[in-house]
């Protein structure tokens, strides 16, 4: 188990995580209806909004967080969020709240954390995964060096957590990513910019 991690919560590898599109109204026109579908072979959902006024990210999460069957969700770092709405957990930004903290004041919660190179793996203590990006090139991070499969490798070995590999992630890689002993991927754009998101998931998932 992760130092300071959930008592409640564990990564299985191998791993699917779900990253929503970044416009909340984009979200909610798909989510409702299909995170009951995706349960099954997504293990968490991160509601990631940059751009949303809070109160219509509050409400999205709020009426996600009411579904009967869904995927664990958590929201990208707002803590108050998670709070508010009741969701399962919070996704921390490189550099932002410590996972240490929220671990302390929320020890039931999955809390995630992103890296970006150089990795400071101390920023890990508290988390229960962290995502490391941009694996491969990806057009949400133009000009960003991508780590690469023999960089990831590397972290893998080195991480006293699991690492979940994050950017231009699909159906067709993410079985090189698992290879490397990462506990599974991160897809955004690989599931929910697919016509039909729940069979790309299928297929991620099945290839890992």
């Amino acid at each position: 188990m992760p130092h300071g991690s959930s008592a409640e919560f564990r990564i299985d590898a191998p791993t699917l995580v779900a990253v929503t599109p970044p416009d909340v109204g984009a979200s909610m026109a798909l989510l409702p209806e299909l995170l009951p579908a995706l349960q099954p072979h997504v293990s968490l959902v991160v509601l990631r909004w940059p751009t949303a006024p809070a109160w219509a990210a509050l409400r999205a999460c709020r009426q996600l967080a009411a579904l009967s069957l869904r995927p664990r969700l958590l929201v990208s770092d707002r803590f108050d969020m998670a709070e508010l709405a009741g969701l399962d957990g919070v996704h921390l930004k490189d550099g932002g709240i410590p996972a240490a903290r929220v671990r302390r004041l929320r020890p039931n919660w999955v809390v995630g954390v992103s890296l970006h190179e150089p990795m400071v793996w101390d920023r890990t203590q508290g988390a229960d995964y962290a995502f490391v990006s941009p694996v491969f090139p990806t057009p949400s991070k133009p000009g960003a060096q991508p780590l690469g499969l023999v960089r990831l490798r590397e972290l893998a070995r080195q991480a006293p957590l699991p690492l979940l590999a994050l950017g231009g992630v699909g159906a067709h890689n993410a079985a090189a990513c698992r290879e490397t002993g990462a506990a599974g991927v991160v897809a955004s754009s690989g599931i929910f910019d697919q016509g039909d998101p729940v069979s790309a998931a299928v297929q991620i998932r099945a290839a890992l």
